[in-house]
């Protein structure tokens, strides 16, 4: 189970060759959660009403920014075949 969780991570962090930290995807995993932090903040904390479509607009929108900002990037990653070989 932990080592699922521990590729689970990696994969989600690194690039293409799974060895090379993405800040990029980091940055996008840590907008995610506060995004999900501050709506969970705002509605149960402050009794706001919970819109669906207004969150799932916006949750959209914060996907595909972090989608985009990765694609725009995808020329940078390191193209090794994912055993540190270029």
């Amino acid at each position: 189970m932990f080592a699922y969780l521990k590729k689970l991570v990696n994969d989600s962090i690194t690039g293409i060759d799974n060895q090379t930290i993405d800040a990029g995807r980091i940055l996008w995993i840590i907008g995610v959660l506060v995004f999900i932090g501050l709506t969970c903040y705002v509605v149960i904390c402050r009794n706001a009403p919970w819109e669906m479509t207004n969150y799932g607009i916006a949750f959209g929108a914060a996907l595909a920014a972090g989608a985009g900002a990765l694609a725009l990037k995808a020329k940078t990653e390191p193209k090794g075949g994912g055993n540190g070989t270029p």
